[in-house]
């Protein structure tokens, strides 16, 4: 039997542009002496396209501790220069139903310089897939690409990369790939396919707990700054790390940053956010709404075509700060007939703090219930 391929996706070695780049001449970027600092965590789902990590994950990213990791004034500066570009850079935005930024969730050109003022400069510690805009007659070209860890990027308030560094150029969340992916460009020493990463958004944050490029230690950093603000971190969730060269690290389960006890009331309001991730698939997302019943916390998601409708409905205890079982039934109806197949997962439900109120964030291992299938992984958290 013929395996088959998909998209060629493009290693981009830390080091180098890449073709076609948004701003001809790179910003001052810092690059770090020596080996780095590796958090090294183990990895409980994924697929060989792509391993799932939230963006919210302490140590997903690393700096130089009080001083710019890049010269984002520089990026700022081109693209208050160059009008078109910017308004093609903003225009890949629009392709990523999971982009918002403090004006909504739409931007315009003249809306990218005050969006980049929000944004954070951090170096990648995993070899991570996005989707990496090209500019091509003055249009962006989306193409799947692998960039090496120790690549410089900035990231948004919910940890996902959205500009690389060295090009200018904008980035948004990996495409799904149905089949395995095939390469272009020479790899990297240490490149791994089955390690690379992609980044789903996770819950907002006001600092970033990064990992010092010169002592190893956390830090936290405000959000939107780029060193001025930097402080200790009071606590770090997982213990351990090792000192190495960076190359490809070993992914993890998504989940929330260590954050102090909740206190404010549970609040169920705005968009919630379902992601799933299985070892013959990449990272799908859906946004719906969160409710409770007498059962528990119910997460429902629905999508209507002209034929055909789909209602996810996922239902928990309402037992924060415990595991428990997601129960989902997923119903599709079409043509007077309606088909209906059931899953449930096993994880923990853990209380964050939004705002003066209280969210949760539910992480499970699943398993398919009514049909065969693989084995998967589900993240739920409020957007």
């Amino acid at each position: 039997m013929k395996h088959r391929h998909t998209m060629i996706r493009i290693r981009e070695p830390n080091t180098q542009q890449g073709a076609n780049p948004f701003m001809p001449v790179p910003p001052r970027v810092y690059r770090p002496d020596g080996p780095q600092p590796v958090f090294e965590q183990q990895s409980a789902g994924g697929s060989a396209a792509a391993k799932p990590y939230s963006g919210d994950l302490a140590g997903l990213y690393s700096a130089p501790r009080d001083q710019p990791l890049t010269d984002r004034d520089e990026l700022i500066e081109f693209y208050a220069a160059h009008p078109a570009e910017a308004s093609s850079a903003a225009q890949a935005f629009g392709s990523d139903g999971t982009f918002t930024w403090s004006r909504g969730k739409q931007i315009d050109g003249p809306g990218l310089v005050a969006y980049l003022r929000e944004l954070t400069p951090v170096l990648l510690r995993i070899d991570l897939r996005v989707t990496n805009y090209t500019l091509v007659d003055g249009r962006a070209a989306g193409r799947q690409s692998i960039l090496q860890a120790g690549t410089a990027v900035l990231v948004d308030s919910h940890g996902v990369p959205r500009f690389r560094s060295l090009s200018g150029s904008p980035l948004t969340l990996a495409a799904a790939l149905p089949h395995s992916p095939t390469f272009t460009n020479t790899p990297w020493s240490g490149f791994d396919p089955k390690l690379v990463g992609a980044v789903s958004p996770g819950i907002s944050l006001t600092v970033i707990t990064l990992i010092d490029t010169g002592t190893g230690n956390p830090f936290d950093r405000p959000v939107g700054t780029t060193g001025a603000g930097d402080a200790d971190h009071p606590e770090w969730p997982t213990p351990g790390a090792a000192t190495t060269t960076p190359t490809t690290v070993a992914p993890s389960t998504p989940r929330a940053t260590t954050r102090a006890a909740p206190a404010g009331p549970l609040d169920l309001s705005g968009v919630w956010v379902m992601n799933s991730n299985s070892n013959v698939s990449d990272v799908y997302s859906m946004t719906g709404t969160m409710t409770q019943t007498t059962a528990g916390f119910v997460f429902h998601y629905e999508d209507a075509e002209q034929y055909v409708s789909t209602a996810t409905d996922c239902t928990l205890p309402n037992s924060l700060g415990t595991s428990v079982s997601l129960d989902c039934r997923i119903t599709v109806r079409g043509s007077g007939e309606a088909m209906s197949s059931t899953y449930r997962c096993e994880g923990p439900v853990v209380a964050i703090p939004w705002g003066d109120r209280t969210k949760f964030r539910f992480d499970g291992s699943c398993e398919t219930i009514t049909v065969s299938g693989p084995p998967f992984t589900v993240t739920i958290m409020p957007q």
